[in-house]
């Protein structure tokens, strides 16, 4: 049943890296190997994530699978909005600029 899960996460790793190549040339950004090195990093934390969780679910450890998914999925959605906001989105900081200039408006 576990290799099942890795085929899973490994397919949904296949369609998140080509999608984010697709997106990337449709939107004119480059993405640069250090990028893509961060992004392999949170996509290895994400799955290792996944695995630790079904993994204790699968061994009826409910306690680990409760303890792991407070810690990991946390630390997996907050570290990804960071990759996101500071490493992959080019316009990073233009929202607040644009909303203290409509403040300044009224």
């Amino acid at each position: 049943m576990e290799q099942l899960l890795l085929i899973i996460i490994g397919a949904c790793l296949v369609i998140f890296v080509m999608g984010l190549k697709q997106w990337a040339n449709d939107n004119q950004r480059q993405i640069t190997w250090w990028k893509w090195a961060l992004v392999a990093l949170w996509v290895i934390v994400g799955a290792m994530s996944v695995a630790f969780i079904t993994t204790s679910l699968g061994e009826n450890e409910m306690k680990a699978a409760i303890r792991g998914s407070i810690f990991f999925l946390p630390l997996t959605v907050i570290s990804g909005g960071l990759l996101w906001r500071f490493v992959l989105n080019k316009e990073t900081g233009t929202m607040s600029k644009k909303n203290v200039s409509v403040a300044n408006e009224n």
